[in-house]
This record gives C-alpha cells, structure tokens and sequence, in this order.
C-alpha cells in the first residue's frame, strides 16, 4: 500500500510544470521538501523527488493540489500558535492553520508559498509529519479481502469478539497499540492472565482479529480445564460476545461432535454465539483405525502388512514422546481397555496403565530418551474385550515417523457440526499451499471437516517470525466473520440479521477454491470475505455479477433462448425491487442502483437476479455491501 502511495506521490510530481519562479529555501527546511519544491518550480528532468518511507506523512490528495502538509517547529518550550500563528496565516494566504501541540504546528500550504513560510521569524524546522507505525499487521488483511471492507468502511464496529485461549501475556502492554484501546481481560485460572506456563498465545490471536477488525470490542479470557472453560464461557456470552474465536483443541472426547467440551461449546451456541475453532495441527501427528489384530497377539497391527509397532530410528538423548490414545466407547469403557507401551532399544520403557482411569477410554504415556541413536517403539495392546473399536492416536511433541494418517485428525470442538472449524493454509510462491499438519476430516461422525483453510505464517508482536499453524488461521476467520455482521444492518427495508447457516452459506459460496491434493483438506476452500467476486465461477453461467459491489450492481445476462426475457431483483422474502425486459437476442448488460419501488435504497444484503424467458429461467443469488 504504501509503495502505491509513493508511486501515485511521485505520478503527480512528475506532472508538475516548469518555468514558476524558484526561490532559494534555507537548511531549516527539511531536504524532501525542498526538492518537492524544486520540482515543482523547474522541468522534471532537472530534479528529482526522493521516496517518502512509511514513518513520514505524505498526502497524495494534496500533492494533486500543489500543496504539501507540513510540521513546523519553534524553539522547544515555545507555544507554536501564539508565536507563529497570526503571522503565518497574514504571510501565506493559502496556509491552512491545523493545529498545534506545545512547539510544534501542523499547517499546510500550497507548495510555491513555501519560500513565504520558510522566512518567517523564529522558525527552527519545516519537515514533513513524523507518523505513527503500526508496528505488526497481519498478512491475512489483504489475502481475505478485509482491506476492501475497511476501505468501504466496515471494521466490525459494534461487534463484540471474545478470544477464549490459554494464556495472553503481555496483553495489557498492547492495548490501544496492537489490541483495541477497549479491551476487556480476564482469566478464570489461579496463574492469572499470563496463564502456567506464561503463554503469549492468545495476545497473538486476539492481534489477528484486531487486525482484520479494528473496530471490533475485544473480550479476552484465559481458561485451562472444563470447569475453568465453563465459567469463561459464561462470562463471555454475558459479556455480550457475538463470536468466540477458540484456537485450542481437546482430545478428551470421542471425535464425533459430543463430549464435554462440545456441550460446553454448545450452550454458548444456543445462545446465539458463533463460535469458530482452530482445526487442529495433528495431520503429521495422528493415527486413526480399527482396532486389528490378526495374529492374536492383543497388540494392534498398524497396517495391512501386520506391523504392531509405530517405530521411530535414530532418536537422539532427551528426545520427549508424548502420547495420547482415545477409542470411540465415550464416556466410559468398563469391558474395553487398550494401554500404550514404549519400548526403547528394544527395552520396555514404560506403560500407560497407571496415567488414567480404567474406565476411560483414554490413555496418555510420556517418555524421555537418554541417549543418543536410540530406537523408539510405541505399542497398542488391548488388555480387555473383544469388540470392534475406532482408535485414534496423538502425538504431543512431534510428527509420527510412521503411519500418520491425515484423515480424520479433526481435534474438539472442532469436530461439532455446529462450529466453524479453520485448517491453515500459505502462500508458496504466489500458490496456496496447505500446511501439512492441518488437521482435516471427517469425523467419526462422517462430517467433512475443516469447513475453511486460512492464512497462516503471518507477523504478530508476540510471534515477531511468524505465528504459524491452525491456531493463527482461527482468529482471522472470526475477524472476517466480525466484518460480516457490521456489513448487515438489523434493521432497513426489511428485518435483516443473519443465521447460523445462512452465513455459512455466504461463507462457503465466497470461498476461494483450492487445490490442494488431498480432498479432506477443507469443504468449501480457502477463506475470502464476498468482495467484488462474480457470483458463479462457472464459464456456463447465464447471469454474471459483481457481488457484492458498491452501487450500482452490474450484472451481464447470456440467454440460451432468442426470444424476450426480463430480468428481476428480488429481495430475500420474493418481493420484487427492479425489472428490465430484453427484446429477442439481446445480449443483456444490467445496472441497479440500489433502490427498491418506492425509490428508497434498500439495505446490505443477499438478494436474488432472476431472468425469465419463454423456455426458461436461470437465478443468481448475490451480496450488497452498501
């Protein structure tokens, strides 16, 4: 953006003309500026104008105009207006008096009237406005299209965003910098806001969704357990939260939609709270099957070849693996047990039976290396029954060597059917490439999963060389979501508020399509808010639109029939707004202003193209964003 902006600065420049009078402008104007003057005074050719960074205001508007604004300074511990004020507006008529702070003024003038201001007694320095960096925005403004939401002016104003993690160290120091100036903190853990250990995991989060909706209220709470998340939860949604963006994922739950966690998420849901969750990064770290065991051993064969072992070679000292194993008999399993083994060497190292309750269908084990090129061996043994069962196998601190099998790694409660569940997604020389470790689908329920792929990899203050994985890609989806619900009013021509699925819906119809290799990556693509795309991708599409768009709508209609057709706006209840009748083989170029029959404008929202001819009809559904 800012690169445009110098190009646009330097354009206008060069459009100057020569041959004005050219005075000379004394050292106390800065260098920029006096070669902005010279530019302005003498051929183009003669001068040239240096670039202007980013920390330096330069207005391109103004300089279209000929004119500059400028900071002028007085001695330090001067009043700048009571000195310099009345003099400078009697000496220079096209000054434009600003503003003042102490010794400094903002003033700007038309840049041949510089020489007049320059000489102007107790002057110090004439430069341009130092300005104030954002110092971190997310690359994923632009990659999902919020830029052009906030330059028609949406910034999820009015929408209230919790960001419900782990932990938010050095939040308080962010706000009104890289957190809105009205955040609202706090934690439902003994360690307090920072969490144990101290985790800048939700500051980055909560970051993102600043960044994609600055005008977004915050709400920030930091939980650890179910009881902790329940009372989170709750505050949250009295707090007035519309959407809870949750980059965390649980593994205590039988990955089909339910469990505790999924409750919990639910009855925020009832009340009417989106709740987006990060999908997981377990695609390189999971392994999901039926139990097999064909030689009778009671250890689980990994494949169809009988290997009982997930093995990994060359391991160096105080390598940690860490497992988790859960199997589908939620919430109990009295008469079916597994436990996790780990042999190191070929020496047993240590079982999982004594890490949970007998009869939970979960087991954890944890084991260190204490030298190096160590062989390491993880076995499932089923210690009782004899049914069949669906395992699903964790690893904590790394990828599986062996058998990982991406399908199905979905974590909690991204598993549930009613949660906007993000996998991650980077650019890669110009192309998306999915993260290999994003989680995906389906559950064991069947549903596809994740519904998006976002943008990771992106700059935050607290992760200053990228923050990386599902967790990023998360907040900028409920930073997008956040920009939706400013975009449509609750009330105009007709009473507007979006549901659950006709959102989702908007959402999946915008998203761009992937292409990535494996199907179970994401339903409906990669996240992309419905600016300025054309309704159907498709190349037989009878009606092609603009949507949503600035007024007017311009939409273009290839009819298969000769004969005469007409074409209808409707809004979402089937009332007619506009109508245009083609004669036979007209090719068919609409504009709508935005306005119904009774000429008042209607408000953002879906509405319908309909074409009607005598052998048939073809509709387009598209989204205006006023």
């Amino acid at each position: 953006m800012d690169r445009v902006v110098l190009c646009i600065a330097a354009g206008l420049l060069s459009l100057w003309g020569a041959g004005r009078a050219r005075a000379t402008l004394p050292d106390h104007v800065e260098p920029w500026c006096r070669r902005v003057y010279e530019h302005h005074c003498v051929p183009a050719a003669a001068t040239g104008v240096p670039p202007s960074s980013a920390a330096f205001h330069v207005d391109p508007i103004l300089l279209e105009e000929d004119r500059l604004r400028l900071q002028v300074e007085v001695a330090i511990g001067a009043d700048a207006q009571g000195l310099l004020r009345a003099a400078a507006c009697a000496s220079v008529p096209s000054l434009v008096w600003e503003g003042s702070v102490d010794h400094i003024a903002q003033v700007s003038v038309d840049i041949e009237e510089l020489p007049r201001l320059a000489v102007l007694a107790g002057i110090e320095r004439i430069r341009r406005p130092p300005v104030g960096l954002p110092l971190v925005t997310s690359q994923g403004v632009a990659e999902v299209g919020a830029d052009r939401f906030h330059d028609m002016g949406y910034t999820g104003e009015g929408v209230v965003v919790g960001v419900l993690d782990v932990g938010f160290a050095g939040a308080r120091n962010l706000v009104g910098i890289e957190l809105p100036a009205d955040t609202r903190m706090r934690s439902f853990t003994e360690y307090g806001l920072d969490g144990q250990p101290s985790s800048v995991h939700g500051t980055a989060c909560a970051e993102i969704v600043h960044d994609i909706a600055p005008g977004a209220q915050l709400l920030l709470a930091n939980a650890r357990t179910l009881t902790e998340m329940n009372a989170a939860i709750r505050w949250l949604r009295d707090e007035g939260a519309m959407i809870i963006s949750h980059s965390v994922g649980w593994f205590e739950g039988p990955g089909d939609g339910t469990g505790t966690i999924s409750s919990l998420v639910g009855q925020a849901i009832d009340s009417d709270v989106l709740w987006v969750n990060a999908v997981g990064n377990e695609a390189t770290a999971y392994y999901g099957g039926w139990f097999s065991d064909e030689d009778g051993d009671g250890r689980h064969e990994f494949d169809a070849s009988g290997d009982a072992t997930l093995t990994e070679t060359g391991v160096r000292a105080n390598t940690s693996f860490s497992f988790i194993l859960v199997w589908d008999r939620w919430p109990e399993s009295p008469d079916l047990t597994f436990e996790l083994e780990v042999y190191i060497n070929d020496v047993f190292r240590g079982s999982s039976e004594l890490c949970c309750p007998e009869t939970y269908p979960i087991r954890e084990i944890v084991v260190t290396t204490s030298q190096n090129q160590s062989t390491v061996d993880l076995v499932i043994r089923r210690t009782q029954g004899t049914e069949d069962v669906r395992l699903r196998l964790f690893r904590l601190d790394g990828d599986l060597a062996e058998h990982a099998t991406p399908s199905g790694s979905v974590l909690l409660p991204a598993d549930s059917p009613r949660v906007l569940s993000v996998g991650a997604y980077r650019r890669r020389g110009g192309e998306a490439s999915l993260e290999d470790f994003s989680s995906r689908g389906p559950t064991l329920a069947g549903l596809a999963k994740p519904e998006l792929c976002a943008l990771d990899n992106v700059d935050t203050q607290s992760y200053a060389e990228g923050f990386v994985g599902t967790s990023a890609a998360c907040p900028l989806a409920a930073g997008a979501v956040a920009l939706l619900y400013e975009a449509i009013p609750p009330a105009g021509f007709f009473d507007f508020r979006w549901e659950r699925e006709e959102l989702w819906d908007l959402l999946a119809w915008a998203a761009e399509p992937d292409r990535f290799d494996d199907p179970d990556a994401t339903v409906w693509g990669l996240l992309h808010l419905p600016v300025e795309e054309e309704a159907s991708r498709s190349k037989s599409a009878r009606i092609r639109v603009l949507s949503p768009s600035r007024l007017p709508v311009r939409a273009e209609i290839e009819p298969a029939a000769r004969g005469p057709f007409s074409l209808r706006v409707l809004d979402p209840q089937g009332r007619l707004l506009a109508m245009r009748t083609y004669g036979p083989g007209a090719h068919g170029r609409f504009t709508w202003d935005g306005r119904g029959p009774s000429g008042h404008p209607v408000p953002s929202g879906i509405y319908l193209l309909s074409v009607r001819s005598r052998t048939g009809s073809a509709s387009r559904s598209f989204f205006l964003v006023r």
